[in-house]
């Protein structure tokens, strides 16, 4: 069953250190649901997107290298 979480943030400095965490936070209860995957993504304010998932459970997706890419620059 796939379980669904996001965060949007319309702010003009972006996201915070707090916002990525309480994300981390969302992402670990969502796995509760079971353990098929997680993904996550995010779109600049350019419109660029970055993507980093596995069929893992969080903790792993937050040691690769696509997710801190994905996590990198927020304030």
């Amino acid at each position: 069953m796939c379980g669904l979480i996001g965060i949007i943030d319309s702010s003009v400095t972006g996201f915070t250190s707090n916002l990525v965490t309480q994300f981390n936070e969302l992402l670990v209860v969502n796995s509760l649901r079971g353990i098929d995957g997680t993904g996550a993504f995010s779109v600049t304010r350019k419109g660029k997107c970055k993507i980093a998932k596995m069929d893992n459970l969080p903790f792993m997706l937050f040691a690769k290298q696509d997710y801190k890419k994905l996590t990198e620059g927020v304030i």
